[in-house]
């Protein structure tokens, strides 16, 4: 299931990283041209960019849940180990709905999350001097 969440992953950051990282290296001053980019390659590159981190935490959590399945077969033989097992699952579970579903309320409300026009996403600028 893990590499199914990679091989989506791979594909939807593969869609947008070209155009994004052609816009990143002029805004830090590495190359003189600017990159052409249409509202309709911002609107892609924002859809794509949400898609590519929806499926990076379903990657992440898709591993844990096959160490989780590992675990419960090796910890058959303690109840005391089943136990820490189901709080620990319970606890991934409940960090992983939390992380997907916070993503969405970065804009207030879902349904400005790939509206550029109503939410501009904070954004954070590195310095290199």
């Amino acid at each position: 299931m893990a590499a199914v969440f990679l091989l989506a992953f791979t594909g939807t950051w593969q869609a947008f990283a070209p155009l994004d990282y052609d816009y990143q290296l002029y805004t830090m001053g590495l190359v003189d041209k600017e990159p052409v980019m249409t509202l309709t390659d911002v609107d892609r590159i924002t859809k794509y960019n949400a898609a590519n981190t929806i499926i990076f935490w379903c990657t992440i959590y898709s591993v844990k849940a096959s160490f989780l399945a590992l675990y419960w077969y090796i910890f058959e033989v303690s109840k005391g180990f089943r136990w820490a097992w189901i709080g620990a699952t319970v606890y991934i579970t409940l960090s992983f709905l939390i992380s997907v579903l916070f993503y969405f309320w970065n804009c207030e409300t879902p349904k400005y999350f790939v509206n550029l026009g109503k939410f501009n996403a904070p954004t954070m600028s590195v310095s290199y001097d």
